[in-house]
């Protein structure tokens, strides 16, 4: 590509150019919206207009249009930032070098569509390119920045989870109390650069990860609830348990003890007792 500097002139200077050359080879000028994408595109100043022209006329295009784009700054923004959130952290020094250029000719585009193929002529200004990518070049920062913050908020939260998890009364808590205890015990044991969200996070997936444990700890014995009934009923504790409320406290210790300090299903407990009761002939 030749080095060449585009101003906001030049691509000025190149519209009207575009327009002469254009009716010098009998082309009409058109104000039209174009729709679709161009499928092939002509870049200036690889291609001169001339030479996009001269495939109008071979293509036998209908007409041309020709049109000069103003340069606007919130639209460049909105375009250039993807999170608006993130808007307020776009540096004094880049906002001020997007509105000095606000109402300048930042690209010129030729247009044409022939043979059902659509073309296009593209000039840019070279401080547009400029501005892009020092845009991007910022973009690629917050996100690379951001993505290090995340990882870093997923690791404290991962492991307040962890010191949460191994902790004896979370593993042995019911299971309509385990939001609860999670938090309590999350809140407990927070760093000093474990904020809210971050506590709430680490509570809640600790709940998580104690169901989902528990629930492969007592796959087997869900199973296979008559081997467990069996097994309870031969226990004096539970042989002289006079109520379902005594008995069924004996099944879950046991039960919570034999898993590794997990806590059964009130469900649970209550088929295994029942179960336990019928073999027992009572």
């Amino acid at each position: 590509m030749p080095d060449t500097n585009v101003t906001s002139d030049d691509l000025t200077v190149l519209s009207a150019v575009a327009k002469r050359e254009a009716a010098a080879r009998n082309l009409v000028v058109l104000p039209a919206m174009m729709r679709a994408e161009a499928q092939v595109l002509f870049p200036h100043p690889d291609v001169t207009i001339g030479q996009a022209l001269d495939v109008a006329v071979r293509a036998g295009a209908a007409f041309v249009t020709v049109d000069v784009l103003p340069f606007d700054t919130a639209v460049f923004l909105v375009a250039a930032v993807e999170d608006a959130e993130d808007l307020v952290d776009v540096p004094d020094e880049l906002l001020d070098a997007a509105e000095e250029h606000e109402g300048e000719v930042m690209a010129v585009w030729v247009r044409f569509v022939a043979d059902g193929t659509s073309y296009a002529f593209a000039a840019i200004a070279t401080w547009h390119r400029d501005l892009t990518e020092r845009f991007e070049e910022w973009a690629d920062g917050e996100s690379e920045a951001k993505d290090q913050e995340n990882a870093a908020v997923v690791e404290r939260m991962s492991k307040l989870s962890d010191a949460v998890c191994a902790r004896p009364e979370m593993r042995g808590a019911k299971v309509s109390d385990r939001g609860r205890v999670a938090e309590a015990l999350a809140r407990e044991l927070a760093g000093a650069d474990d904020d809210e969200p971050t506590i709430r996070a680490a509570a809640s997936w600790s709940a998580t990860r104690i169901r989902d444990e528990a629930g492969s700890a007592y796959f087997g014995i869900s199973q296979d609830v008559a081997g467990a009934a069996a097994d309870v009923a031969t226990y004096e504790e539970w042989q002289t348990g006079r109520t379902a409320t005594i008995r069924r406290a004996f099944i879950r210790d046991l039960l919570t003890e034999r898993t590794g300090g997990y806590s059964p299903t009130d469900a649970l407990v209550k088929r295994i007792d029942e179960v336990a009761l019928t073999s027992a002939g009572h």
